[in-house]
């Protein structure tokens, strides 16, 4: 109420830093939160005469500027989240940004695109709804290069034969490691190396690829040729071994410039039309091959041919009695002509029965429906008979003549033994079957010159027993 002028001030600002002593005064607050003010003035100094007054004030946190991003790549857009935060809960609604060579934004989640890869910074200052501005946050980043994609093809370019793409794409720096092969708009592989085929014409292949980092790279697109593969036809029939087959190609196309057959029996050739001699019956798979003057090569075309065979075998030559029926036997074939027919029962089947008085040969024709014929022939010896003959000496010193002593049955169906004595009485040898002789041999020991009694035992066809002794010489 004086009318003395106010000559002295004092501030205390309700934290612990130094009293301010002007009229009018600016404070700073280390702390947020609530801070009693109290501000004195006097007249004149005097302590009677002084004027107190007290406010509180609420010191609002400082807001802290803070972003997330992912890896940034060069030309793409990247994208910035603001996260700043208060401690006390106080909403951000203003932002700065600056984003070095991308230039500034006030958007709150604000995109850029960096035209060049390497290092730069990011800056961002935000602002709570009190009004209080944060610190400058200041982040350096590296803007990774943008990945190239590239790739390559192999030749030649046919239809539906494969196509082989080989991936080059590169990343700085990085290493690519994600492909999107694309054809007619739409993902036909996602590995490194695909392959595919194509139909005849122009075709398009585009291909992004993606580092590592995650930087994209522009799609890479490459426009190429497919020619058509050769068309071609093979005409061949089933044959008979050892005859000339004739095999024939024709190119439809109009573009084969070199042929290959390979016959399935081992043997190649490269011309056009070929023939080929087949040495054994059976099934064989031919193939044929057509390669055109640009380098496409025809479908594999494989077909089988079927090669007919005959191996006549009219059987062993035999012995018969005269009278005595004898059964021919013949084999390797289909079917069977023999000659002479009239001493045959049936000339036109492989078992035909004889009934002779004499020595004959038969001859046999082997074929089959296809034409393919062999020949063979037989003889049957007519000996008097029926009985078993029996040489009356032999020699068995190895020179392969009479080297063996053994009965030789005329008429015989049923041969039952051949046993040789020595001068004792003792049986040296004993066989049932004609076939086997004695070698001169006992109990691995030669035997000398001598007289041997021999007995043989058999019955003929018509049932009579034959029933033989004799005797042999055996000469050294």
């Amino acid at each position: 109420s004086s009318n003395a002028p106010i000559t002295n001030w004092v501030w205390n600002y309700g934290d612990t830093t130094a009293l301010g002593n002007t009229q009018n005064t600016t404070h700073q607050y280390i702390y947020p939160g609530n801070h009693t003010v109290n501000f004195l003035a006097t007249s004149n100094g005097s302590p009677t005469c002084q004027g107190l007054a007290v406010k509180n004030i609420f010191v609002v946190n400082k807001p802290i500027a803070y972003f997330k991003y992912n890896s940034i790549c060069q030309s793409a857009t990247n994208l910035f989240i603001d996260s700043s935060y208060t401690s006390d809960g106080t909403g951000v609604n203003q932002w700065w940004w600056n984003m070095g060579s991308a230039g500034v934004s006030t958007q709150k989640n604000p995109s850029a695109i960096f035209n060049n890869f390497g290092n730069d910074t990011i800056k961002l200052v935000v602002q709570n709804s009190k009004g209080c501005i944060s610190d400058t946050l200041k982040q350096p980043i590296v803007i990774n290069q943008k990945t190239t994609a590239n790739f390559g093809l192999s030749t030649p370019l046919c239809n539906n034969l494969p196509v082989q793409f080989s991936d080059s794409s590169l990343a700085v720096g990085a290493v690519v490691n994600k492909w999107s092969w694309i054809y007619n708009t739409a993902e036909f592989s996602a590995i490194q190396n695909p392959v595919r085929s194509f139909i005849s014409g122009l075709q398009t292949v585009k291909l992004v690829a993606t580092a590592n980092t995650g930087c994209v790279s522009d799609t890479v697109s490459k426009t190429f040729s497919v020619t058509p593969s050769p068309d071609v036809t093979m005409i061949f029939k089933d044959a008979c071994k050892n005859s000339l087959v004739n095999f024939s190609a024709t190119d439809n196309s109009g573009t084969v410039s070199q042929w290959k057959w390979t016959f399935g029996d081992g043997a190649i050739t490269t011309s056009q039309n070929a023939q080929h001699v087949y040495t054994a019956n059976g099934t064989y798979k031919v193939k044929l091959f057509a390669t055109a003057t640009n380098g496409c090569y025809s479908d594999s075309l494989q077909k089988d041919i079927i090669i007919y065979g005959t191996n006549a075998f009219a059987g062993n030559d035999t012995i018969a009695a005269a009278g005595q029926p004898v059964q021919l036997n013949a084999t390797g074939g289909l079917s069977y002509s023999w000659s002479p027919a009239a001493l045959l029962s049936n000339p036109n089947i492989s078992n035909p029965i004889t009934t002779l008085t004499a020595t004959q040969t038969f001859s046999i024709k082997a074929f089959t429906p296809e034409g393919c014929e062999s020949y063979d022939d037989v003889t049957v010896k007519i000996y008097k008979g029926p009985d078993i003959y029996l040489p009356n000496a032999f020699t068995p010193n190895g020179d392969g003549l009479n080297d063996i002593f053994k009965g030789t049955p005329v008429g015989i169906k049923q041969f039952n033994y051949l046993k040789v004595f020595n001068r004792w009485g003792q049986q040296i040898f004993y066989t049932t079957n004609y076939n086997k002789g004695w070698d001169g041999n006992w109990q691995g020991q030669k035997q000398n010159s001598g007289v041997f009694v021999v007995m043989v035992n058999g019955v003929d066809f018509k049932g009579n027993i034959i029933d033989k002794k004799s005797t042999v010489m055996l000469i050294r």
